[in-house]
């Protein structure tokens, strides 16, 4: 499992673990969703500083 997410993510294993390791274990599921939020805040968080930085640089210009 950990293996396998480590090697590559793509949408297809995500739909993967989503519909059979829910069957599975629920402690399994609760390690997607944090790894899932953790995900989606560095992703957010990568935006913001893009736009930041976009922003700082059109104020310079």
């Amino acid at each position: 499992m950990t293996n396998m997410v480590q090697e590559h993510i793509s949408p297809r294993t995500i739909y993967w673990i989503f519909t059979y390791e829910i069957i599975i274990s629920p402690r399994t599921v609760y390690w997607i969703f944090t790894y899932e939020i953790i995900a989606y805040a560095k992703v957010m968080h990568l935006i913001n500083c893009n736009l930041n930085a976009k922003l700082y640089f059109f104020t310079i210009e």
